[in-house]
């Protein structure tokens, strides 16, 4: 007796997975809800990357967000790009890797020396997906903190979100 099982019924396994992934989509509407949460992240992640920057150079960086979809980690100001270090290339995120996701409205973020927010300090870049979904990515002045949520009220946070 032999023990498998047969290419008809991998086969058939198969499309049953393709056609339950398909009425997830449709169901869902698009895939957007999934791409927005990874534009977020990774806006989180070049914030403090610019924020890193400026602490071990001690020169201004920053990340200018821009209404019409894309944003870019610079060096002492806008339109001076720094370099990505994976890609070798300018750290300008066009947001073709997360499509249906854009940016709502312009804002910037720079930071000093330690960290702290000169420019864009209580501020936010909202991500809106087609599907309505959103996601902020907030930056405490005081702390210079990157964060999805709001801290709680009542926590000692005085902050101008917070508030």
């Amino acid at each position: 007796m032999k023990h498998g099982f047969t290419l008809i019924e991998l086969v058939l396994m198969i499309a049953l997975l393709g056609i339950m992934v398909a009425l997830y989509v449709e169901s869902t509407g698009d895939l957007s809800d999934v791409a927005v949460d990874g534009a977020s992240r990774k806006a989180q992640s070049d914030i403090r990357y610019a924020q890193q920057l400026a602490q071990t150079t001690g020169a201004r960086y920053g990340v200018k967000f821009n209404e019409d979809g894309n944003y870019e980690v610079y060096v002492g100001s806008p339109g001076n790009p720094v370099r990505d270090p994976h890609t070798g290339q300018n750290m300008i995120e066009d947001f073709s890797r997360f499509p249906g996701v854009h940016i709502d409205d312009d804002y910037q973020v720079e930071f000093d020396s330690i960290g702290k927010p000169t420019i864009g300090g209580d501020g936010w870049a909202r991500f809106v997906a087609t599907s309505g979904a959103i996601r902020d990515v907030y930056v405490i002045d005081q702390t210079g903190a990157v964060t999805f949520e709001l801290i709680q009220l009542g926590t000692g946070c005085s902050c101008e979100l917070c508030n």
